[in-house]
């Protein structure tokens, strides 16, 4: 018996004497990252987090209606519904913002050039998507386009490449006498 009690003895030093060895864990001083880049904290930009981890910055937001702003050169291709060619066209279009003090989440956008004095509003999501609005008032699914018995609705998506930015436009035209598709590219001017 006293050769298990010495056992004990022992065995309860050993451990006691190892917790006294032991130290606290201490975490290493962090490294300095060098986070110097701005990123944009708002969830409505289209660049919402881009760059982070940083330092929050607003001002290098992007929004919505940034990506489509300005003048455009649409190659249009026209189309039957079963795809049959009818013709080609270029048409130059500008994007327009609307008033950043209205239009809160910077989504709201115009565009003009298909056809004189028509202008067609769009809305605008953060992964560069354009559609037409159909809540506003329209026909037939789509809006008034180039005369009072003619609708359009689409889409307008802006494409990032290296060689610069374009959108690829998809509409939908309903005409008395049938539809037609609008398919091409627009490049930045």
């Amino acid at each position: 018996m006293k050769k298990v009690q010495l056992f004990l003895l022992i065995a309860a030093l050993a451990i006691i004497s190892g917790f006294i060895a032991c130290e606290k864990y201490k975490d290493p001083a962090p490294s300095d990252l060098g986070l110097t880049r701005k990123y944009c904290n708002d969830p409505i930009a289209a660049n919402y987090n881009d760059s982070f981890p940083g330092i929050p910055d607003n001002s290098v937001c992007i929004y919505p209606t940034e990506l489509f702003e300005g003048t455009w050169l649409f190659q249009d291709s026209v189309y039957l519904p079963d795809m049959t060619f009818v013709r080609a066209q270029n048409y130059t279009l500008t994007f327009t913002a609307q008033n950043p003090a209205t239009d809160t989440f910077r989504n709201k956008l115009t565009l003009n050039g298909f056809c004189s004095g028509n202008t067609l509003k769009l809305t605008a999501n953060r992964f560069g998507l354009a559609m037409t609005d159909t809540l506003i008032q329209y026909t037939e699914g789509g809006q008034l386009f180039c005369n009072p018995t003619d609708t359009i609705s689409g889409m307008y998506r802006v494409i990032f490449e290296e060689t610069g930015n374009r959108i690829h436009i998809q509409m939908n035209e309903n005409v008395p006498d049938g539809s037609y598709l609008h398919a091409g590219y627009a490049t930045k001017q």
